[in-house]
């Protein structure tokens, strides 16, 4: 996913229409979507390798170009059939924005494409080059139940810790992982109801849901925190959310799941990953835009 700001300066409006005239200033290309996790990641001192689907057009030459400076390693299939999933927003120099227009596909990928991922994914896997398997997903049709499934038998044959941020497609599917990170809202979508940022209230949802099969999971809940199980070792609690003022909450939960990941690789209990990850939640929403923390940021947080 590529997001792209048209930064600007608004004095007047459009003398043709009722909308703010923008002079525009500048032009901002990052890293979205899964790719932001792999940026994050990267950040962190890891050496992420991300797989996904582009277009042939040049958004898709835009977002590599932005990956390659910033030494993410990268193996794009390309579909002529679909765009690459682009972003764009026209804001402010304070970042207030004005309009977003998306450029998207979520159409389902086709199988020879879950193919080529599996063949590239298990030749790292055999060559010992991968630590932990991640699926970030945002329902645009990359990840499918099949390629669902082909991870998760990855996991298994090569045991290695699998990491998911589900949508709302396949919620139940995407379930069966090591660690398993929606947000208050897909939750609640799920069961039905709007669930409270309760620990009771959660604990209901999950019940109902029958995630307790689950090694860990992580439910964040926006300003008020994140949520933490850890069913093995049955450390569970609720960490409170940390303010920010006029957060801006684009990629926070990529940032999060990185931190989880970080975390979780070090050998740290669910309750100091859950710590780490709020915190880097609460930083990332001081940033405007879809941002990464830098390694400073990240060395308050400890290992």
């Amino acid at each position: 996913m590529l997001d792209v700001y048209h930064i600007g300066a608004h004095h007047r409006n459009s003398p043709e229409a009722a909308v703010p005239l923008i002079n525009l200033n500048k032009i901002d290309n990052r890293a979205g979507g899964a790719a932001n996790v792999a940026m994050n990641l990267a950040a962190l001192g890891l050496e992420p390798f991300l797989f996904s689907v582009v277009g042939e057009d040049e958004s898709a030459r835009i977002l590599s170009k932005v990956l390659l400076e910033a030494g993410v390693s990268f193996s794009f299939s390309s579909d002529a059939n679909r765009p690459t999933t682009t972003k764009t927003r026209i804001v402010n120099e304070s970042f207030q924005q004005y309009l977003r227009v998306d450029k998207e596909s979520k159409a389902p990928i086709a199988n020879e494409l879950v193919a080529q991922f599996q063949g590239k994914i298990e030749t790292l896997a055999l060559q010992g080059e991968i630590s932990a398997l991640v699926i970030q997903d945002y329902n645009k049709g990359v990840v499918t139940l099949a390629l669902i499934k082909v991870m998760q038998a990855i996991s298994k044959r090569y045991e290695l810790p699998l990491f998911v941020d589900p949508k709302y497609n396949s919620f139940v599917e995407l379930s069966q992982c090591t660690l398993f990170k929606p947000n208050l809202n897909e939750l609640s979508l799920q069961v039905g109801y709007k669930v409270k940022p309760l620990r009771s209230e959660i604990d209901e949802a999950i019940r109902t849901l029958g995630l307790y099969h689950m090694k860990m999971i992580i439910i964040t809940l926006g300003e008020n925190g994140i949520y933490y199980c850890d069913h093995q070792s049955q450390l569970k609690g609720l960490i409170p959310g940390i303010a920010v003022n006029n957060a801006d909450v684009s990629g926070a939960g990529d940032s999060v799941l990185s931190a989880l990941i970080y975390s979780y690789l070090k050998g740290n209990k669910i309750d100091e990953m859950a710590t780490m990850a709020n915190r880097a939640g609460s930083l990332i929403c001081e940033k405007k835009g879809v941002s990464v923390l830098n390694n400073q940021e990240y060395l308050g947080f400890g290992s």
